[in-house]
């Protein structure tokens, strides 16, 4: 009964005003990770009262309302809902990969939302498995700036236009733009205001085998704030998987901010 309202009421959102179509299809997943975790500082502080604590923490726990409605002849219209939840404080809100869009079965998808882009381009499958966030690569590949700047926020991009292809042998690719990547847009500022007109692009191509892949993830980005630093990142990165089962990836990582006024290379990281 409840999976029947469900689907009506998704076939309500997606159809034209007025209208129900009865091909909806909605599927729900996710996960829950969280763990027991340890931290300790070895030097004394003077000024810190503790220097280890005990602490529970979740690792991204999430619960993801993917929606699919049949136009017919191959073409769908498609949504999700990423729902994030915090296992140990119960906070729960909409801010993971959220999209409405179109999916052909010749030409691929178009979407419009927010959407994880470039960071995430390596090969590390922890995050979808039980292990802690600290353990994947991004860690120390998604800032720049002396730690200090998160590349393509080190999580979701918003207002975002996606085309991902589809398969064609051993290729695909992704293809973003990004009216203001950082926050709400703001071209147009009030009198005086250090305001611009900030875009941001990521092209991803990838290539894969049938125990190899590799791929390359392009990032630009300029920030309506004028006072923010622009971004260039290039990732490459690659695995082989052996026979025998295991697998060994190699990733190489170039971040660079520039000043936007001058142009001047303010860091760099490789």
């Amino acid at each position: 009964m409840h999976k029947k309202l469900l689907a009506a009421a998704v076939a309500g959102a997606l159809a034209l005003p007025g209208v129900a179509l009865a091909q909806s299809a909605v599927k729900i997943t996710g996960n829950a990770k969280v763990g027991l975790e340890n931290i300790s500082i070895g030097s004394a502080n003077g000024t810190r009262a503790n220097n280890s604590e005990t602490r529970m923490v979740d690792n991204s726990s999430r619960i993801i309302f993917h929606m699919s409605e049949d136009l017919g002849g191959g073409l769908s219209a498609i949504a999700q809902y990423d729902m994030r939840l915090n296992l140990n404080s119960g906070a729960l809100s909409a801010s993971g990969n959220d999209w409405v869009g179109f999916k052909s079965t010749s030409w691929g998808s178009v979407t419009f939302g927010r959407r994880d882009l470039h960071y995430y381009h390596l090969d590390d499958n922890f995050p979808g498995g039980a292990s802690a966030l600290e353990a994947w690569n991004v860690a120390l590949l998604g800032y720049a700036g002396g730690g200090g700047t998160a590349i393509a926020n080190t999580t979701r991009t918003p207002n975002t236009i996606e085309y991902a292809s589809p398969k064609w042998g051993m290729f695909e690719f992704g293809l973003a733009y990004s009216t203001s990547s950082a926050t709400a847009q703001s071209d147009m500022g009030a009198a005086g205001a250090v305001n611009r007109k900030g875009d941001s692009w990521n092209f991803a191509p990838q290539l894969r085998g049938s125990n190899w892949d590799v791929g390359y993830s392009y990032w630009n980005a300029k920030f309506d704030q004028g006072t923010a630093s622009d971004q260039r990142g290039d990732r490459l990165f690659g695995s082989y998987r052996f026979p025998q089962g295991f697998r060994i990836s190699l990733a190489w990582d170039r971040s660079r901010l520039t000043n936007p006024a001058t142009g001047a290379k303010v860091s760099e990281r490789r």
